[in-house]
């Protein structure tokens, strides 16, 4: 017969075991076929390792899938307030208070469907098939994101191309679920991000100009990248 004390740390682990990698990208594949459009709150975390530097920054996500692609707009507040578009291989940025709008042709750093994963793939916007396709991926054990369990899902780049910018992708997903709570990009030089989301609608009704840019008149053209 077991202790008292057996049983309940045998109960602890069962209770704080992590998801299995095929059970979260079985989710995934479920939630990506079902996927039309995302909001959420997002609250950026940058750190800047050459001058040991930590800045804050909170924006808001509109995206919608189309036939020909996802679309998509974030909002960011603050006194950097920015609104950055982009659908397919362009985006542009507009700063409101310079009355200034830039162009950025996507396909001179990366494809179209890498910013859409990058952008979108704590929301299932991806399928746990692509996932695995293009990073190799493994298990970091559980943490608690505010009160639920989660499995850290750790991504690492195939493409030599992104390995430039990203060495490696963690997402924190609860227990039974199917998108992240969190998500950290470490690049190179130890510089990393960690995107936090909250207020999360999923697949709710998304009027069009949601993921447009609202240009007033005015403004300043000021070329492409």
């Amino acid at each position: 017969m077991k202790s008292p004390v057996i049983a309940v740390a045998l109960a602890l682990a069962i209770s704080i075991r992590a998801d299995s990698l095929d059970a979260i990208f079985a989710r995934m594949d479920e939630a990506a076929k079902k996927f039309k459009s995302v909001s959420a709150n997002i609250h950026k975390t940058q750190y800047t390792a050459v001058i040991d530097d930590t800045a804050q920054e909170d924006s808001k996500l509109w995206a919608k899938k189309f036939d020909e692609g996802i679309r998509g707009r974030i909002e960011f507040f603050g006194a950097d307030a920015r609104t950055v578009a982009f659908h397919g291989t362009t985006a542009q940025m507009y700063w409101p208070n310079a009355k200034q709008v830039q162009d950025f042709d996507i396909s001179k750093y990366t494809s179209p469907k890498v910013l859409d994963q990058l952008l979108l793939l704590s929301f299932g916007a991806a399928s746990g098939a692509e996932i695995r396709k293009d990073y190799d991926v493994s298990s970091g054990g559980t943490e608690k994101c505010d009160s639920k369990t989660c499995t850290r899902v750790e991504l690492v780049p195939k493409s030599a191309d992104l390995k430039k910018g990203i060495t490696q992708i963690t997402l924190w997903i609860p227990e039974g679920a199917a998108r992240a709570v969190k998500e950290k990009i470490d690049e190179p030089a130890k510089d990393y991000l960690i995107w936090t989301y909250s207020d999360v609608k999923m697949n709710a009704n998304m009027n069009d100009d949601e993921v447009k840019l609202k240009l007033p008149p005015g403004v300043k053209h000021i070329g492409s990248k």
